[in-house]
């Protein structure tokens, strides 16, 4: 379908825009370009700095007579009167032109100067989410979990996840090779009064991996990891009884935790939904703050 690049076709495939044959072709693309998976993580940043915009409401008088002129159909309304309205609404536009401004800058220092990733020892206090996201792993550790859903389509699983709980998951296609690695389980929602808690349940090379994410709302206040600003900050706890490795970070308005059995923290499970190769190296090398 592409004779080099997708490029023109990210932005879209970001948004899920494209018909489903197309974003196939846009994904099975990715798997081999390691160019377009760059542009792909550029394009998501964008629209992850411009969705944190302030909203900058236009002057009620510039609304009052942007309204009247075209409610008027006069158009050709005395220069003088035209000339103020346009003036006005140019003025209007230097804020925006500058929040434009401020989005691209932010876009490179992202990429360019900001150091990605930070990984952090946990409070003392376990939170509620960490414990739930334990005690999840303990079972399925022991074969014991139930799911209720358990798709032949690993990459179905953020459809639905989205669709019955509003939450987001992410199930990367893996780089060509790597596809045996990673064995989805299923997943299971856990209603609460203060909202759905979704636990997806996977093994990365047959090691049992535990995810459990919730709404930064549906937790109590304290609870939720920030985000960090200069960089993304993980939170790591070991948990020495069980032996578990648990990671904890919020995304948006989403708070994640993954309890695993693997290695070096556990942060081979991040490579699940990061398949792009710089990524993945700023994430394995990570050191660890205490």
């Amino acid at each position: 379908m592409f004779h080099r690049h997708a490029s023109k076709y990210l932005s879209a495939f970001t948004q899920g825009e494209l018909p489903s044959s197309q974003a196939s072709s846009v994904a099975a693309h990715l798997r081999g370009c390691e160019r377009c998976q760059k542009e792909l993580d550029e394009i998501e940043s964008g629209i992850s700095f411009a969705k944190h915009l302030p909203m900058i409401p236009a002057p009620s008088s510039l609304s009052s007579e942007m309204h009247a002129l075209f409610q008027s159909g006069n158009l050709t309304a005395p220069a003088s009167s035209r000339r103020r309205v346009f003036r006005k609404a140019r003025w209007l536009a230097m804020p925006l032109a500058a929040a434009i401004a401020a989005v691209l800058a932010g876009v490179v220092w992202y990429q360019k100067v900001r150091e990605p990733i930070s990984i952090e020892a946990a409070p003392r206090r376990v939170a509620k989410l960490e414990a739930l996201a334990l005690d999840l792993h303990l079972q399925q550790r022991q074969g014991l979990q139930q799911v209720d859903f358990s798709p032949e389509d690993p990459e179905t699983i953020s459809e639905w996840a989205l669709q019955s709980t509003g939450l987001e998951v992410h199930w990367a296609r893996q780089p060509a090779g790597d596809e045996h690695k990673y064995k989805l389980e299923g997943a299971k929602i856990l209603t609460t009064s203060s909202g759905p808690i979704l636990a997806v349940f996977f093994r990365v090379d047959q090691i049992p991996v535990t995810l459990t994410t919730a709404d930064v709302r549906a937790l109590a206040k304290g609870e939720a990891p920030s985000k960090g600003i200069l960089r993304k900050k993980i939170l790591y706890r070991f948990d020495s009884s069980s032996s578990t490795n648990l990671l904890s970070w919020t995304r948006d308005d989403q708070t994640y935790v993954f309890a695993s059995d693997l290695p070096n923290l556990g942060r081979g499970a991040c490579f699940v939904c990061h398949t792009n190769a710089r990524r993945r190296e700023l994430i394995g090398n990570a050191k660890l703050e205490r």
